[in-house]
């Protein structure tokens, strides 16, 4: 092989390895958007992975937002042992078979009942594709969005995954509506 086609075959090469490397400044898909952008009231529908040393689970849930107002309901494997969890500004409650607990510290209480870390206030902003940067450094939490829908004006995540130290969640939203009036 001539020096010339070497040169021209490791040129070659050269641009093909380093294209590869080379990420969009601005993808759409992985735009995060501010809380003003996103939707104050909506509902959600889907599925559920969590995983820490401790605990595996997995189920179904059905959120419903409304400002800060919140309604979660989680469902074990084939509907079985549900939880629902409703929040506001004064605290959240949690009945769990046939109980009910309140408290003003969501993610403990959640813990305390169910052995399971899911920051479930943050988790109301992380749903709807807000921007987690500030949030969840503070909280060691990591937030990576894999597919979005288009909602009506809004760009919403179809899948979440959080990891922290500790714990790995997947959440999987097979529906969503927006604009709930209650």
């Amino acid at each position: 092989m001539s020096q010339t086609v070497r040169a021209l075959f490791i040129l070659g090469l050269g641009l093909l390895i380093s294209a590869c490397s080379i990420t969009p400044i601005d993808d759409p898909d992985q735009r995060l958007i501010s809380a003003t952008e996103a939707p104050q009231n909506w509902h959600a529908r889907g599925r559920f992975a969590y995983s820490s040393e401790q605990e595996k689970r997995s189920g179904q849930f059905d959120w419903r937002q409304q400002g800060s107002d919140y309604q979660i309901r989680l469902f074990g494997p084939l509907g079985m042992s549900s939880t629902r969890i409703s929040g506001s500004s004064e605290g959240v409650e949690v009945e769990s078979e046939g109980e009910s607990f309140f408290s003003n510290q969501p993610d403990q209480l959640f813990f305390e009942l169910t052995g399971m870390h899911i920051p479930i206030e943050e988790l109301s902003h992380w749903m709807t594709g807000v921007s987690p940067a500030q949030q969840s450094a503070d909280l060691n939490w990591q937030v990576k969005y894999d597919d979005y829908r288009d909602i009506e004006q809004h760009r919403l995540p179809s899948r979440i995954d959080l990891s922290n130290p500790i714990t790995d969640i997947r959440i999987a939203i097979s529906e969503w509506s927006l604009g709930l009036e209650d």
